[in-house]
This record gives structure tokens, sequence and C-alpha cells, in this order.
């Protein structure tokens, strides 16, 4: 039997209007969540995969989008900090590093 070659790995989410973080090719995004006082994103990956830039936008309750959320949005998930004073949304822009553009 050969040995499975996905693994669940967690990658720190820094809470800006859009981000990128560098993850294997072809992640899976699974959920959103708070360790800790710091958020993280939790995703299904292959480690043997190269490194690709996922973008992600933040956007906090009640502040404005300034741009479209388009089909390639995909929303991940909701977290609070501070005691649910601060509410944050997480979407994944696009599915690799070809959508890292001024754009967003």
């Amino acid at each position: 039997m050969q040995p499975p070659t996905q693994m669940i790995w967690k990658f720190e989410l820094p809470i800006e209007d859009r981000v990128a973080i560098a993850m294997p090719s072809q992640s899976e995004v699974l959920s959103v969540q708070m360790q800790g006082d710091r958020p993280f994103v939790w995703a299904l990956v292959d480690p043997k995969e190269p490194l690709v830039p996922c973008l992600f936008a933040v956007r906090g309750t009640g502040h404005p989008i300034d741009i479209p959320i388009e089909e390639d949005w995909k929303f991940i998930g909701t977290f609070q900090m501070r005691g649910g004073a601060l509410v944050f949304h997480v979407f994944r822009i696009g599915a690799n590093e070809d959508l890292l553009s001024d754009d967003y």
C-alpha cells in the first residue's frame, strides 16, 4: 500500500484586505478559524506540489468592499476576534497563482 500523499496544513492569515499565502499547488482550503489570538486557514495539500501564491480577501463586517465580488471569489468562512467585537469574512480569490494581479 502506498502512503497517502495528502495532508492537512495550517497557514497563518494576516488581517489585510488582500493576502497572498504560499501554499502547495492545487490546495483545497477547508476552513478559517482563530487559534489562540490569531486567525489561520486550514487546507488539504499535497506536500510534494510546488508552492504557489494563493490569494485571499479579508473583509470586516460593515467595511466597504472596493471591488465587485466576482465568480472566482469563494467564501471560506467567518472568524471573530476580541470576544466577537471584530468579525471578519474570508474569501479565496481564484484557484491559482494566475489570479494575482493589481485588480484585487
